[in-house]
């Protein structure tokens, strides 16, 4: 056995509350899907999912505003449960509430900004998770109603898996849009406790001689729900955060080169995503403003990267 899992606390244990859940009934896998901002999906995610064709399926919709939680509470069924995770949570701690109220032994993990194709728990059931693979990712459609913002969004993100692909190793996947194994992921309780941040989980996942793969049958649209002010501040937070994990990862040295270097960081962002979207054939198909909304993002995480590498108290602490 690779990874065995662990005693978890139990949801309520960090303020979360949790609608009624059937116990004793078997549950093959449990679906997480983290509703920031993205209420205006909500319909056609549970369209897609069709929770009562799979009875032995559970369903948690995590949300950390009370209103949204309310009508998240509408969805309500046997299988489906509305959870509220403590004020101020952000999708890696929206997914650690479901992980730490999950029963099934697989994880299917969404955000509600990707609408999932209607045979997506098929291909969450057939993943193949074992002792070895412990992670299978997916692939990301942009609609194609999409504005400029929600283009950059798209690229930003998630062009690196926009292709359709079938592979039996690979070094990343997009927990947008990914399954995991339950005991792998308990595993890791100390990373858990601030949410799941899927890349500090693939370090320690290759650590223990896992691997990961991607399956071209784990298909999502995205549809973007972000305002830009959302999405910049998104992309802050999510920067303090990377930028505080390297900040533990390197010496006192490679840090100071970092912040010298840190105005470099969003030109390398910008150029990376404009060198992907020429390589896999987007450029010409996206709106110019997708271009500048791009660098706008970019100087957002870059901002929140060096904050990270310089304030040790906001490392691997976001909310």
């Amino acid at each position: 056995m690779l990874l065995v899992e662990q005693a978890a606390p139990a949801p309520g244990d960090s303020g979360v509350v949790m609608g009624n859940t059937a116990t004793g009934a078997r549950v093959d896998a449990t679906v997480i899907v983290a509703f920031e901002h993205g209420l205006r999906n909500l319909p056609a995610v549970m369209r897609s999912l069709d929770p009562v064709k799979w009875p032995t399926v559970e369903f948690f919709l995590c949300s950390a505003a009370p209103d949204d939680v309310e009508i998240l509470r509408g969805w309500s069924a046997q299988n489906v449960h509305p959870l509220q995770s403590p004020a101020g949570s952000r999708i890696p701690q929206l997914w650690r509430d479901g992980i730490l109220a999950a029963r099934g032994p697989r994880l299917g993990i969404l955000s509600a900004h990707c609408v999932p194709d209607q045979d997506w728990v098929a291909a969450l059931l057939a993943a193949p998770i074992d002792n070895r693979c412990v992670g299978v990712g997916g692939c990301f459609s942009n609609s194609p109603d999409s504005d400029g913002a929600g283009w950059a969004i798209f690229l930003q993100r998630y062009i690196g898996y926009s292709r359709p692909l079938n592979a039996a190793r690979t070094g990343n996947i997009a927990a947008d849009n990914a399954v995991y194994s339950r005991a792998a992921v308990l595993s890791c309780a100390d990373l858990l406790k601030n949410g799941f941040w899927e890349l500090a989980f693939h370090r320690r996942f290759f650590a223990a001689g896992g691997h990961l793969q991607l399956s071209a049958a784990l298909r999502v649209q995205h549809r973007n729900v972000y305002t830009p002010p959302q999405f910049i501040r998104q992309r802050y937070d999510h920067g303090i955060q990377f930028g505080g994990e390297r900040r533990r990862q390197f010496g006192r040295l490679r840090r100071t080169a970092m912040i010298m270097l840190s105005p470099a960081i969003p030109v390398v962002l910008y150029g990376r995503v404009i060198f992907r979207s020429w390589r896999y054939g987007w450029a010409f198909r996206i709106p110019l403003a997708a271009y500048g909304w791009l660098a706008v993002f970019a100087a957002a995480w870059g901002a929140g990267e060096v904050r990270g590498l310089l304030r040790p108290d906001h490392a691997g602490t976001i909310t």
